[in-house]
């Protein structure tokens, strides 16, 4: 999965154990593992919290694999700096762009999930016949 390898290889690259970076963005470790060996997803309030944090639109995170050359990161305007006119459309045009991000994140996930719980129902239909078969022959 592409984020699993994407989150790990953007926290690799910050020198942060599971632990550290799961302080910096104050979740639990056991997030950041799951989420790396792609046992599950962050929903979309923290997958905008990791963007934010690591400079990476959520929409790279999810599609992009950022460890082939594709992570450059974004400029990220300190507070008390002097903004022009011309920064202020700039940064206008990124949240538009952002909030398109937000909704193919949401379509993603929702995907995501959906495959998710569509290998769930199939593995509980197999154990319902299981369970079936295992009465019809007592």
């Amino acid at each position: 999965m592409i984020f699993s390898s994407n989150i790990k290889y953007l926290r690799k690259l910050k020198k942060f154990t599971q632990g550290e970076m799961a302080g910096e963005l104050a979740l639990k470790n056991t997030a950041i593992s799951n989420w790396e060996q792609g046992i599950s997803i962050p929903d979309v309030s923290v997958a905008l919290k990791i963007s934010n944090y690591f400079g990476v639109s959520v929409n790279d995170l999810f599609s992009k694999d950022l460890s082939e050359g594709n992570y450059q990161g974004i400029a990220i305007i300190e507070p008390n700096t002097k903004v022009m006119p011309k920064d202020v459309s700039l940064i206008s045009c990124e949240m538009c762009a952002q909030k398109d991000e937000t909704i193919e994140v949401l379509k993603i996930l929702t995907r995501t999930q959906q495959r998710q719980v569509d290998l769930l129902t199939s593995r509980v239909e197999d154990l319902e016949a299981q369970l079936g078969q295992k009465k019809k022959a007592s």
